[in-house]
């Protein structure tokens, strides 16, 4: 068993691993900038790109903290990893703007009962199913006479309320039909509640991982959903082969984040080292270094090159002359559905092959793999298409790019 028992993988978004990218930060850094600057433009959206791994949501976490600490700025930030499907992020970003409303109108010393209402309101909407009619009239009657201080919620239940009504009865017993509360009613409410809170405070909203959801299907209606809120910044994060032109065209910028270089990777690796390893020093008078000095040239993607290293850390062993031999565990212990020796066979054919995709029918020729296993390796991420909706053409995981040490 090693001694050294630590976490060389990024499993954290300390914005200390963002290394050589000074480039791409000041970019995106000035691009959220003039969003900032021209606030009565409605299209400010930024979508940035780039491969797996690569270093996308580190990234832009360590802009928008920058930013935050030098302008009063609402942030609100979900992950599309941890929802099914559009209403999901809908009601994260309604239970997040609820949380950063709080905190912004208790640090700015202006928040009242009508605002802790409508604060409340919204938070309930990130969970809340239904809405029955009877409770909207409630509401409005209590926000009444205090409009002048509302956040929006006002406007779109005091409408409710206005349809739901019957006129000279009492709504407490006539009133009980409930309202679905759907991605078009949550849309609604954020457009009412963002277009107010614009009067005096920008909100920028980041989706991290928006090619993650649980229905893939749904990602391009959702993008045409958020595009609604004109009054926000809007800045998402999606893996390369989900960004493609039809999604791009609904963003006034985009940005792609470009693969790291080898002296990028080392200084990652190294700052990995002072964040998260209580044995630097023991694991530095091993061939650590000199391992990592040669696998640097394989990957320009910090995960898997990380993720190689982590392992070779807590279940192999470090010698450099055994690299690729004790990496091949790495592809069992990480892909233990397939073969090893097929996923080594497909590696070696894509880096000897010189070109990053390959046709789908030359892949099947070749490798005389069958289109249900094809499939498969799309699925679990050993090979990777060029463009999600309209798979014809993959180049391999860089997570096996170690092979080529070994072609």
């Amino acid at each position: 068993m090693p001694l050294y028992i630590m976490c060389m993988r990024p499993n954290s978004f300390d914005t200390k691993l963002v290394a050589n990218r000074d480039e791409e930060y000041s970019k995106i850094k000035g691009k959220i900038g003039m969003f900032l600057d021209n606030r009565d433009e409605e299209r400010r959206k930024l979508m940035i790109y780039g491969e797996r791994g690569v270093g996308k949501s580190i990234l832009i976490i360590k802009i928008l903290k920058d930013i935050s600490e030098e302008k009063d700025l609402i942030t609100i930030s979900i992950d599309g990893d941890e929802a099914r499907n559009p209403e999901d992020l809908l009601r994260d970003i309604c239970k997040n703007l609820a949380e950063e409303l709080y905190n912004f109108y208790t640090k700015n010393e202006n928040k009242n009962d009508v605002i802790d209402k409508e604060i409340a309101f919204l938070d309930y909407i990130s969970y809340a199913k239904t809405l029955k009619d009877t409770d909207v009239i409630t509401i409005v009657e209590r926000l009444e006479g205090n409009i002048e201080s509302s956040i929006g919620i006002f406007n779109i239940l005091a409408l409710r309320s206005k349809i739901g009504a019957v006129e000279g009865k009492d709504h407490t017993t006539s009133h009980e039909i409930e309202q679905s509360i759907d991605s078009k009613f949550i849309i609604k409410l954020l457009e009412n509640v963002t277009e107010k809170v614009h009067d005096f405070a920008d909100i920028l909203i980041y989706i991290d991982n928006l090619d993650q959801l649980e229905d893939k299907d749904s990602i391009d209606d959702f993008v045409t959903e958020i595009i609604k809120l004109k009054k926000p910044i809007l800045v998402t994060s999606m893996r390369r082969e989900v960004a493609d032109r039809n999604i791009g065209r609904d963003f006034k910028e985009v940005q792609y984040i470009e693969p790291m270089t080898s002296d990028g990777l080392i200084l990652v690796f190294k700052k990995r080292l002072e964040i998260g390893c209580s044995k630097k020093d023991e694991l530095l008078n091993t061939q650590l270094l000199d391992i990592a000095e040669i696998l640097k040239d394989c990957t320009g993607n910090p995960l898997s090159f990380l993720t190689w290293l982590n392992y070779l850390i807590v279940d192999a062993d470090l010698d450099s002359s055994k690299i690729v031999k004790n990496l091949r565990g790495f592809t069992k212990a990480y892909y233990s559905t397939f073969d090893e020796k097929k996923i080594e066979e497909i590696a070696k054919y894509f880096i000897s092959a010189g070109s990053e995709f390959l046709h789908k029918e030359k892949i099947i020729s070749e490798l005389g793999i069958e289109n249900d296993l094809l499939d498969m390796l799309d699925d679990f991420g050993v090979i990777i298409p060029e463009n999600r909706y309209n798979p014809r053409s993959y180049k391999v995981s860089s997570d096996f790019m170690f092979y080529q040490l070994d072609s």
